[in-house]
């Protein structure tokens, strides 16, 4: 080779190139839903957590104006032979009385868009939290919240972004006698399919 020229360096092979690629795309592939999965477990664990101590911080607030929670006055679940829900509970009834007691004991002390009645909740109540969230609501044996982290957006599945928590402020309840013996006024329902994941059970 004559002095002064370099030996020039092959260059990768279009099949070297696409093999390559492909290579790529297959790892991508394969962690690519893992990352995302992970990644929506954590935004729906950072949600709970700030839904819980939103939740925690009003119930000590209204107790400052309202006395001890185990004294504010929570009507008896209303039932109906003809129950849309198909579990006896009469939605509209039920809806005025969850109205009444959000109104007066939470609605005070948390920030929220509206309160709405909608047929987009079994229980016929909801409240829309200024993140998106909601939390479908059901004057039950306990006070019901059925929170939504993303709101309307799908799966809408337990244990995954949807996930029922219970205040009770009698003890008349199973639910009740677990959150008197933990010393919480605001705990996920224990019997709710949300349990298989495991997702609550650090976050309350």
């Amino acid at each position: 080779m004559p002095e002064g020229f370099k030996k020039k360096k092959a260059a990768f092979t279009l099949a070297e190139v696409l093999i390559t690629l492909g290579i790529i795309g297959i790892v991508a592939a394969m962690t690519l839903p893992a990352l995302m999965a992970n990644g929506r477990k954590q935004e729906t664990v950072a949600r709970l957590k700030k839904f819980n101590s939103m939740m925690l911080q009003a119930i000590l607030l209204s107790e400052n104006d309202n006395g001890p929670y185990e004294y504010w006055n929570k009507e008896a679940m209303p039932t109906s032979d003809e129950s849309e829900a198909g579990d006896g509970y009469d939605i509209e009834k039920g809806s005025e009385q969850a109205s009444r007691f959000f109104n007066t004991y939470f609605a005070p002390y948390i920030k929220y868009l509206r309160l709405e009645k909608t047929d987009k909740c079994k229980t016929g109540l909801r409240v829309i939290f200024n993140d998106g969230s909601h939390a479908c609501l059901k004057n039950g044996g306990c006070m019901d919240f059925i929170y939504d982290v993303n709101g309307d957006r799908k799966p809408n599945k337990y244990g995954y972004d949807t996930f029922y928590y219970v205040f009770c402020p009698t003890k008349n309840s199973a639910s009740s006698l677990i959150m008197y013996k933990t010393k919480r006024p605001f705990i996920p329902y224990y019997g709710s399919p949300q349990k298989k994941t495991g997702i609550t059970e650090n976050i309350c």
